[in-house]
This record gives C-alpha cells, sequence and structure tokens, in this order.
C-alpha cells in the first residue's frame, strides 16, 4: 500500500514538528538549569540583588556603597544557611541508607556521589562528609 503524497507531507510536518518539539525541550532544560545554578551561587546572589536595587530604586552613590555593604555582609549567613542544607542533607541520606537493601545501597550511594558533584561544579559548594555531620537542632 502506498501513501499518497499529501499523505506524506502530513507525516512529514508532524515528524519535523515533533522533532522541534523534542530539541527545543532538551535545549530549554538545558538553559533553564545553567541559569539556576548560576544564580545559586553566594556572589551571583548579592550581584543580582545589587542590579535590581539599583535599577528599581535609582540608588545614589554614596547609598549604592552602603547597601552593597550590607548585601555583601549577608553573604556569610547565606553560607552558614547553605552549610546547614547540607548536613541536613547528608543526615536525611544517612537515615534513608539504613533501610535499604545492600543493592540499593550501592545505588543510593552514587546518587550522593552525583549530587556532590553537581553541588561542587554549579554551585561551589561541598556537601559535609557522611561521618561528620552534627546532629539535628532541636
Amino acid at each position: 500500500m502506498t501513501l499518497s503524497p499529501k499523505t506524506r507531507i502530513a507525516i512529514g510536518i508532524v515528524v519535523v514538528f515533533l522533532a522541534g518539539m523534542f530539541c527545543g525541550g532538551l535545549l530549554a532544560g538545558k538553559v533553564i538549569g545553567y541559569y539556576i545554578a548560576k544564580g545559586l551561587s553566594f556572589q551571583a546572589f548579592s550581584t543580582s540583588v545589587l542590579t535590581e536595587l539599583q535599577k528599581k530604586l535609582d540608588l545614589n552613590p554614596a547609598q549604592r556603597t552602603n547597601v552593597e555593604a550590607i548585601v555583601r555582609g549577608t553573604e556569610p549567613e547565606f553560607k552558614r544557611t547553605f552549610d546547614e542544607f547540607g548536613n541536613i542533607l547528608i543526615r536525611m541520606h544517612n537515615q534513608v541508607h539504613v533501610q535499604l537493601t545492600p543493592e540499593q545501597q550501592r545505588t543510593h550511594d552514587q546518587m550522593l556521589v552525583e549530587a556532590r558533584k553537581v553541588l561542587k561544579d554549579k554551585m561551589n559548594f561541598t556537601l559535609p562528609d557522611e561521618n561528620t555531620v552534627p546532629p539535628a537542632r532541636p
């Protein structure tokens, strides 16, 4: 059975459309991931806050200097918060780990290795060692 020329054209258009959707989705995911990771570094965050404040508030030079000192001064607090996030993540990992079979534990360990790599590469953030995490705060 042969397809009519109109059917072939319609199928071709659908195939091109689907391929475009697939490629566009992949590209959009990569671009969004890049900008999310870029925005999650402490300095990038502070710079974006300063840019937004300057744009919307039209700060004079003295205000800009003072506001920049305030925003940059919060970076250590954000770092401490991220460190606590890392501790929580590792405590959760350790608690889940004991519930798993040996095979699942191997996969779970690999998941942590991958998470460490992403956080280090994308955000310059290092998770704590599994054996040195402090207990949860009440």
